[in-house]
């Protein structure tokens, strides 16, 4: 079993106050009900008055004294008292045997084992906790869990840390992988698949991240079954999937295959925005999909003469229909780059000069902004590398000069 990160248990106690407290009021119901002091006390993590009250409940409302020691042990944890913590959800599973939080204790005493670094106290304790999952009633109630966990571990905090904090691409994969080996609903099956695929991606193993989205897309892209049963569902991630499959099989070495990928995406996908009812977030998303494949489509394409004729072409078709995309600026920049790698000197001077005078985009991100700016100065400086290299000292300095007017930090 994999160790999990202890992060996770603010989840749970959001979600374990939220549950009780949603229950109903009547004259009995109490019963499982968190008063609202407490609640509060909770949540804004006053962790001795909540504590205090807890014990007055376990007085006064002890037929939910488990709930009660689980809150306790909840507050002792993430006060600091691990040792006292353990103690109450040790007491839970003594005294309360039967108790629906039960298999709650088990998860948290592995959650505070794993904070310890003990972790073969954890991995013991996690199998002790998943064991009454697996049986085939419980399996979507363990798969759900494994998607919790392993989407923890493959989202990077929002945060911004020196490391990547608690994320771990490799164990997050082998959780969703237990996702896939139990009896869950297709989406849950449809977001592990994608996911998987995900997490190699980004530990950089493109050839498994092409044989994973390929195995997303044999069982969930409609294009791929053969013939079509009537009932299929296709997939919520198939766009996205053929995208991510092109981009590593590229990184991959396979240039044709990715080409043929991300073109017959381009014409599926053209088709598909054209006739289809979306609303403006989704259409927003799949056009900017489509403008990528568009782009992506030119790095297929070697370095020779010919290839590179080609991929400009490609360049040029992308900023024709799609001139506000996020990454226009940088295709309008990788034009003269690439004629001046295969000496049309004229071609570049004068793409260099259309991107040094390109206007800033309207509505964009910082991220854009900034790539812009970057550039359009850039784009000043290597126009003035060409002139230096032709001979044309005095053109050259001029757009030295404006570079260093416009960019006085830059890196050249």
């Amino acid at each position: 079993m994999v160790p999990l990160p202890r992060r996770f248990s603010g989840l749970f106690f959001a979600l374990i106050v939220l549950s009780a407290t949603a229950q109903p009021r009547g004259e009995d119901d109490l019963r499982g009900v968190v008063p609202e002091a407490l609640r509060a006390d909770l949540m804004h993590q006053r962790w001795e008055d909540a504590l205090g009250r807890l014990d007055k409940l376990r007085t006064t409302q002890p037929a939910d004294a488990d709930l009660w020691i689980y809150l306790s042990a909840v507050a002792r944890d993430r006060s600091g008292q691990d040792e006292a913590a353990l103690a109450l959800l040790r007491s839970i599973e003594r005294d309360h045997p039967e108790s629906d939080w039960v298999h709650k204790a088990h998860f948290r005493q592995a959650e505070i084992l794993r904070a310890r670094r003990d972790f073969e106290g954890a991995e013991r304790m996690y199998e002790e906790a998943l064991a009454r999952l697996r049986s085939n009633e419980r399996q979507g109630e363990l798969g759900d869990i494994y998607l919790e966990f392993a989407d923890g571990l493959s989202t990077p905090s929002k945060i911004a840390r020196p490391d990547d904090g608690d994320v771990d691409y490799r164990r997050a994969a082998e959780l969703y992988r237990k996702v896939l080996e139990l009896d869950t609903p297709r989406d849950r099956q449809d977001k592990a698949t994608f996911r998987v695929a995900w997490c190699l991606e980004k530990l950089e193993d493109a050839g498994g991240a092409v044989r994973a989205y390929g195995a997303y897309l044999d069982k969930f892209a409609a294009e791929r079954q053969h013939p079509l049963p009537a009932e299929f569902l296709c997939g919520t991630r198939v766009w996205e999937a053929r995208l991510q499959l092109g981009i590593n099989e590229q990184a991959n070495g396979q240039a044709a295959g990715a080409r043929r990928t991300l073109e017959d995406l381009c014409a599926d996908l053209g088709e598909f925005l054209q006739g289809a009812d979306l609303d403006d977030e989704r259409r927003e998303a799949l056009t900017d999909m489509h403008g990528q494949a568009r782009y992506r489509v030119a790095w297929t394409y070697g370095s020779d003469r010919n290839s590179s004729l080609l991929a400009i072409t490609n360049i040029k078709g992308f900023l024709t229909d799609f001139p506000t995309h996020d990454w226009a600026t940088r295709a309008a920049f990788e034009l003269p780059t690439k004629y001046q790698l295969i000496g049309f000197w004229k071609e570049a001077l004068d793409g260099y000069r259309a991107v040094a005078e390109r206007p800033r985009p309207g509505q964009a991100t910082t991220a854009v902004l900034e790539e812009h700016a970057r550039l359009t100065t850039r784009a000043l400086y290597s126009r003035g590398a060409v002139l230096q290299g032709q001979g044309r000292i005095d053109e050259a300095v001029s757009d030295y000069a404006e570079y260093t007017r416009r960019y006085p930090s830059g890196p050249n």
